[in-house]
């Protein structure tokens, strides 16, 4: 490429913020936040961070009374019966915290609130990532969501995020990253 004199960029390619984990993880919070009766949302970071209850319990439908009930039918030691009330309890009395937050302080309250932020590096670990690999995300998300007002308006600056990397990624030369950062589409055209 250099010899042709085409511009070449070597770097770490950005995360499909808005396709990724840590934004569908944000989403869930922030509708679980409007409605803390929304299954589906809640199945999604039932253990976001870790409550040690199985998302395969949540079913569509369920109010939080049936929630409680099937989490204390499946608990198999009296240490999981007596804990699982106040990590529920816990995690409604988030929901509420949130109700009402603009994204700046949901996203704070994710991570100094309940741990979320922690919890990203063990996933990554488990996951045998770089241990940062989600809190850069996490991090990347915040930056995105100062001064936002609503959670629309973050949608919104999140999307436009994504298409201004899909617009420039290819236009100065060619733009050399890996397998992993390629697949996601950051860029109109990606060659094998």
């Amino acid at each position: 490429c250099r010899e042709k004199e085409i511009p070449v960029e070597i770097g770490e390619a950005f995360p499909d913020v808005a396709k990724g984990q840590v934004y569908r993880d944000i989403v869930s919070y922030y509708r679980l936040s409007q409605n803390p009766d929304d299954m589906y949302a809640l199945r999604r970071v039932i253990n976001r961070p870790t409550r040690y209850i199985s998302p395969s319990l949540i079913r569509p439908g369920m109010n939080r009374r049936a929630v409680y009930s099937a989490c204390l039918q499946t608990a198999d030691k009296a240490y999981r019966r007596r804990s699982i009330p106040d990590n529920l309890d816990s995690m409604y009395e988030d929901f509420n915290e949130m109700a009402g937050m603009d994204p700046p302080r949901l996203l704070s309250y994710m991570q100094y609130g309940m741990d979320y932020y922690d919890y990203l590096q063990e996933h990554a670990e488990f996951l045998h990532q770089d241990k940062d690999y989600f809190q850069m995300e996490f991090d990347l998300l915040r930056k995105l969501a100062a001064g936002t007002k609503d959670f629309p308006e973050f949608d919104r600056k999140v999307r436009d995020f994504r298409e201004s990397l899909r617009e420039t990624g290819g236009e100065r030369g060619v733009f050399f990253t890996t397998f992993h950062g390629a697949k996601g589409m950051q860029w109109k055209k990606v060659y094998i």
